[in-house]
Formats: C-alpha cells, sequence, structure tokens
C-alpha cells in the first residue's frame, strides 16, 4: 500500500524534483494527497489537487513533504510539532534526489537513525548523498588502523573521554596541515576542520546524537591482516572495503576499480571515497545500510 504523502509550498525545489515525486507515485510507492500553499491559485497544479496549508493538513498523511533544503526542513519540523506533527514525519523535498532512491527504503533507512562509525570521509559522503541528518561524530576526518580498531573494540569507553587538541610542538609529534586531536590514546586526523576548536564543537554535537542501537562500522584497508581484523569485530552492520577478496565477514571488494591505483594502492582511499561521493557508481547506498542482500548495482566481471 503507497504512503500517502502532502506537498508543503511550492517554488523552485518544487519544480526540480516533481518528476522524481512523480516516479515513486508510478512505482506504487506514494500517492500524493495534495499540495498546500499559502496563497493557492489554483484548483490543481500537475495533476495533484491544490489547496492551503490548513487544507492540506487535514487530509490526512503518513509524511509531510517540505519543499525546502534539509536544514529549513528541520525547523519546519520543529514547527510542526507545536500542533502535533510527529518530527520524523516531515521530510525535505531533497531526498528525491538522494542516490539510487526508493521512498520505502528511504524512510526505513531514515527512521533506523543509523550512526555510521566510519574511519575516513565515507561516512559523511554517504549522509550527505542521502540527505540524512550526521549522527556520528567520524564526520570530516579519518584515523589510522590501529587507532581505528582500538576504538572500535571499545566505543563505548572511547567516547566518554574528552576530545583533546593534539600538541604538535612536542619532540617526535606527528606533523600535519590541518587540526590533529587527541581522544585517549588515540589520534584522530581532522583534516577538513579549519582549527581544532572548530572540530571538537562538530565532534560534541554529533556525539550526541549516536544511536547505540543503529551501528554501522565502515572501514577499508589494503592487508588482509588488518582486513581479517575488522571482519572479526562484533558488529552486525558493517561494510569492510579493500582491493581483493580476503574472505572476511562485511567485505566489499572494489578490485574493479584496481586499474586507476597507483602501485602501491596507497591511493585506494579514493575509489572508497569514490563510491560514496557519486563519482563511482557500484552499490545502492541505501540498500547496503539498511541489510538488504541485493546492494550491488552491477553485475561483477569474471
Amino acid at each position: 500500500m503507497p504512503f500517502k504523502v502532502i506537498i508543503m509550498l511550492l517554488g523552485k525545489l518544487y519544480d526540480q524534483y516533481k518528476n522524481a515525486i512523480k516516479l515513486e507515485e508510478l512505482k506504487g510507492n506514494i500517492e500524493v494527497a495534495a499540495i498546500g500553499d499559502i496563497a493557492p491559485y489554483a484548483r490543481s497544479l500537475d495533476g495533484w489537487r491544490l489547496c492551503t496549508t490548513e487544507e492540506a493538513l487535514s487530509s490526512g498523511f503518513d509524511y509531510l513533504i517540505m519543499s525546502q533544503g534539509v536544514r529549513e526542513t528541520e525547523n519546519a519540523a520543529l514547527t510542526f510539532s507545536k500542533i502535533g506533527i510527529d518530527p520524523e514525519r516531515v521530510l525535505s523535498i531533497e531526498i528525491f534526489g538522494a542516490q539510487c532512491f526508493d521512498f520505502p527504503g528511504y524512510v526505513r533507512l531514515h527512521h533506523s537513525k543509523l550512526s555510521i562509525i566510519a574511519k575516513n570521509c565515507w561516512g559523511g559522503f554517504t549522509y550527505h548523498a542521502l540527505r540524512l541528518k550526521f549522527r556520528s561524530p567520524f564526520i570530516n576526518m579519518f584515523l589510522d588502523d590501529d587507532d581505528f580498531l582500538r576504538f572500535l573494540a571499545s566505543p563505548a569507553e572511547y567516547l566518554s573521554l574528552p576530545l583533546t587538541e593534539y600538541d604538535k610542538t612536542r619532540p617526535g609529534a606527528v606533523q600535519a596541515d590541518y587540526p590533529l586531536a587527541g581522544l585517549g590514546d588515540l589520534l584522530l586526523h581532522l583534516n577538513h576542520y579549519k582549527s581544532f576548536e572548530d572540530g571538537k564543537r562538530c565532534w560534541e554535537e554529533r556525539k550526541a546524537r549516536i544511536n547505540p542501537d543503529g551501528l554501522f562500522m565502515m572501514a577499508f584497508t589494503t592487508s588482509p591482516q588488518i582486513a581479517e581484523s575488522y571482519g572479526k569485530l562484533p558488529y552486525g552492520r558493517k561494510v569492510i572495503f579493500t582491493p581483493e577478496e580476503f574472505g572476511v565477514e562485511g567485505e566489499l571488494c572494489l578490485k574493479d576499480y584496481n586499474a586507476w591505483l597507483s602501485e602501491d594502492r596507497s591511493d585506494f582511499w579514493k575509489n572508497v571515497n569514490g563510491v560514496a561521493n557519486g563519482t563511482l557508481q557500484y552499490y545502492d547506498p541505501i540498500k547496503l545500510l539498511n541489510g538488504d542482500p541485493d546492494f550491488l548495482r552491477i553485475e561483477k566481471n569474471g
């Protein structure tokens, strides 16, 4: 049975995504009950009933689609909550532009409140591509394998520790042209932050959103030994990107792109980020994160 939705407000974003909405309707995933606008100027628009916002809200719906960006929609959701509408039922129209979008799969992922614990920027790219709220502090940063493995072995313990600024001036200190942070005995590379203070502010805000019952672990490595260590970790939902098939639990081999790598494969991270940011087409991210077995978009060679 299709989800019943209403669209609130008109504008450029409505025109940008209306065809994607039509597609979901044709697939039988949704039924658009009404478009609500402040000053409706016609009886219908694009085959959908056009009415006042009050009339649209009274028509009965499963989800309310705001013709606004993700951040503006978050603010609108708080306003709607004051009249008894669950904020989780208020979605931005921009979700219809997400990679491999499918409304039933998307709302299932949306309600799971997944927290992606990623070794590098893959998590941030994935959240952004799917227009999902960052529910993890592991955004715009990376860790080395040894540090990430230690964190994954005791995440609650490490998350209880304060994030501290790493002193680059002491003898033998790691050097980098971006901020570094300490988390106990771990070193966090805040390579996409202008300052430690900026990184710490984002870390604290996003750490507060972590869903401990919805963890998704992401790692990558070119080492079979390290891949085995990641594979043994007790995470029900995880993906480990590798350039060869190492036979570990959660492995997703990207060997089809190996021709683009340097001889030592030190740039493997580029392929890993590429499948998340849309540069490379390989899997359906909604299905991957939902744990659906048919998440691959390709038929592998050989």
